[in-house]
């Protein structure tokens, strides 16, 4: 692919980012408890360490911290991938000099670009993205332009070619709504949804 944009040789150096595809991937929001900054880390490591899809070693790690409508809460959204699948493609990618700065699950990619056109012109409306490839479903909430919510969800058979995909997606929106309506005490009910496939 890279060979084929013909970037090689018309610069002597490029920095590029690289946004992740390889499987398997965690991306979740985690709510920390109250400590001191310096354990942060461990509390997010320790954390990491009991999902089951990523192995207990050879995992890079990152988080940023999320705004909150309670500023009390500390909120970070963690991604986590096998260090193996990366490294192949950091170096594959850097022997035809290109110095990958960084690194990016696609989803957060794609929530950066829809971001300025889709999510801040929404406003107040809660935003929901359901972001389809091949069996991954990922579910994005966001309220008053804050991310409250990200779930990735695995099927059986690829969902864009499935006969069952619109009860899939009609079953999850429902549930996801039904939920912040109960549960929202900030009145998610009142503000209408805008829903984006």
């Amino acid at each position: 692919a890279l060979r084929s944009f013909k970037i090689f040789g018309l610069l002597k150096y490029v920095n590029a980012a690289l946004t992740i595809c390889a499987e398997p991937v965690l991306l979740q929001i985690l709510t920390l408890p109250e400590s001191s900054p310096g354990e942060v880390k461990k509390i997010i490591q320790d954390e990491v360490r009991q999902y089951a899809i990523l192995p207990l070693k050879n995992i890079e790690m990152d988080y940023c911290s999320l705004k909150s409508a309670d500023v009390q809460t500390k909120r970070v959204l963690v991604g986590a991938a096998q260090s193996e699948h990366l490294n192949i493609a950091v170096r594959t990618i850097e022997k035809h000099h290109i110095d990958v700065k960084t690194l990016e699950p696609a989803v957060t990619a794609f929530l950066r670009l829809c971001f300025n056109k889709v999510i801040r012109p929404a406003g107040e409306k809660n935003v929901m993205l359901l972001l389809i490839r091949d069996e991954n479903l990922t579910l994005c909430i966001f309220k008053k332009q804050r991310l409250e919510f990200l779930r990735t969800k695995k099927f059986d058979s690829d969902i864009a070619s499935s006969p069952q995909r619109s009860n899939w997606l009609g079953r999850d929106i429902e549930s996801v709504i039904q939920f912040y309506e109960l549960e929202d005490p900030h009145g998610a009910n009142t503000r209408p949804w805008q829903v984006i496939v």
